[in-house]
């Protein structure tokens, strides 16, 4: 699975890119997150907002809008539409490393393609690892571990609920 900020069906593979990402602002103070993973209080309410941003996919015409829903609570909702089908995945985010993001997927939809051929179960992913920066007040920039010197793989959201 490249990018969980991309729809399942022919949206499951999207977006990476540059790795130029920065430190996202460690603080002294640290709360736990899903797994127990260390969370720096300033990259958590750095983090906790409504972002949005468009992707590209070779799957989907045009571009791939995408919403992130980062909650305080340590959970996540990633929203996008690939050729008019939406695609959800929620899970718990933790921030493992001052400039680290990881969405862990415990539930997702659709759960099945079907097509003129029948219908076909789609795996379920797993989660993902991004390094994240906050180029100003209002973006978010997240660039997919797996594939940093893609471009695809780089996706710039703004801040949707200043």
């Amino acid at each position: 699975m490249r990018t969980l900020l991309f729809a399942l069906l022919a949206t499951a593979s999207v977006a990476c890119g540059s790795s130029d990402a920065t430190e996202g602002g460690a603080g002294n103070d640290t709360m736990m997150g899903a797994g127990d993973e260390p969370i720096t209080a300033a990259n958590k309410e750095a983090l906790t907002a409504s972002w949005r941003g468009n992707t590209a996919s070779p799957y989907c015409d045009g571009d791939v809008p995408v919403e992130l829903v980062v909650e305080a609570s340590g959970k996540f909702t990633h929203k996008s539409t690939c050729n008019g089908a939406l695609s959800t995945f929620t899970g718990p985010w933790t921030n493992p490393s001052g400039s680290t993001l990881r969405l862990d997927v415990s539930d997702y939809s659709p759960k099945e393609f079907c097509g003129p051929l029948g219908c076909t179960q789609i795996v379920q992913p797993t989660g993902e690892t991004h390094a994240f920066s906050f180029p100003n007040a209002t973006t978010l920039k997240l660039v997919n571990a797996e594939c940093p010197q893609d471009p695809p793989c780089t996706v710039q959201y703004t801040r949707s609920n200043p």
